[in-house]
Order: structure tokens, then sequence, then C-alpha cells
């Protein structure tokens, strides 16, 4: 054999310990899972931290099932859900869509549960190119004639302690409290982890 040919099949070889790109890639893939899965068994509570805050910033594929809307004073809240989270996890996000037939402007000033310790009205923010979470203590304003989509990513609902984990498919009762139109109860359903507004009419 041509001893050129016999060079360049053992350079095509890879050396002791190097692997080619494809398997390299499994390997750092399985490698990483693994430390991942470690992590979560060792701090449950921080990897259900973290997956609570992944949904709540990020929009997943999918779509919800219809909720009824409700109505009080100019004001008609829609599509109200919750997002499904992992046991432990210290908060759930909720979601909707108010629109404001009046001609004055009104403002969601709280919310509360009995399912949860609190409920507060949160927006994202993106400081240094990060996404931060923040209390808006002084309410989300509801423009008149227009509509506010609290959405994934966006402004939110956060529900703070939850009494039980939140189950696919279980209705969730909250009290909204606006500047004008007043009080309304509003049952939030729970929907799938992957769930979005994808899909959703505004």
């Amino acid at each position: 054999m041509d001893r050129r040919h016999e060079c360049r099949r053992r350079r095509a070889r890879p050396r002791r310990g190097e692997f080619p790109a494809r398997r390299r890639s499994r390997v750092l893939f399985r490698t990483g899972m693994e430390a991942a899965m470690r992590a979560s068994a060792r701090f449950p509570y921080r990897a259900a931290a973290g997956a609570l805050v992944a949904g709540v910033l990020l929009g997943a594929v999918g779509a919800c099932a219809k909720t009824d809307a409700v109505a009080v004073g100019d004001l008609r809240i829609e599509k109200p859900w919750i997002r499904a989270v992992p046991p432990g996890a210290p908060a759930a996000g909720g979601f909707m869509t108010v629109r404001n037939a009046g001609r004055e402007p009104d403002r969601l000033l709280s919310a509360r549960s009995d399912l949860a310790e609190r409920v507060e009205v949160h927006e994202v923010l993106n400081e240094a190119g990060m996404m931060r979470m923040r209390p808006m203590p002084q309410g989300l304003p509801i423009p008149a004639g227009a509509e506010m989509t609290l959405r994934p990513g966006g402004y939110h609902l956060m529900l703070v302690s939850p009494q039980h984990r939140f189950a696919e498919g279980e209705t969730v009762p909250v009290r909204l409290k606006f500047e004008r139109a007043g009080e309304a109860v509003v049952a939030f359903r729970v929907e799938a982890m992957t769930a979005s507004d994808a899909g959703r009419a505004h």
C-alpha cells in the first residue's frame, strides 16, 4: 500500500481523547442533562423557581382553552388563565386581556385570591440585557377605548405562595380591583406548562 495513503488514513482517525463533532455533541448534551438532573435533585426549590421564571418570561408554543369573559363597569376581562408550574414552585403566573369600552381610563389596582398568600401585578423589564420581573405598586393602567393584555414576557399577575400546586384544568378564583369599574371575581383556568397566548384573539 502506498505509504502516503496510509498516513492520510492515520490522520483521519481521531486521536485518543478526541471525539468526532457529532459524537462530541451527544456527549456534551448527555453530561449537561445529567448535571441538570443532579442539581434538581439537590436543590428542588431552586430548580422549580428557575422553571417558573422561564415560564413567565418566555412564551411557549401552544394554545389555551377558552374561559368565560367577565364584565364589570366598562371593562371586559377575557381569556383569564394561569400557567401550571412544577411541584415546589414558589408562585404561578396569571394572564388575561382587559378591554376598556369606556371613555375614561381605568387602572387595575390590586388582586387577591384565597388560594395564594398574595397576588401581585408585575411588569417585565430589560435591564442591561437581562429580563427581570418587578412589582407595580401603582397598578396597571387600562387606557380608554383600548385593551391591555397580560401575557408571558410582559405584564402579568404573580400568585405568590399558592396553597397547593395548581393542576391543569383547575380553576382559580381571583378577585380583581379596578380604580373606576370596581371589583370582579374572575375564574382563571390552569393550562399546561407549554401553553401560551399564541392563537388567542386580542
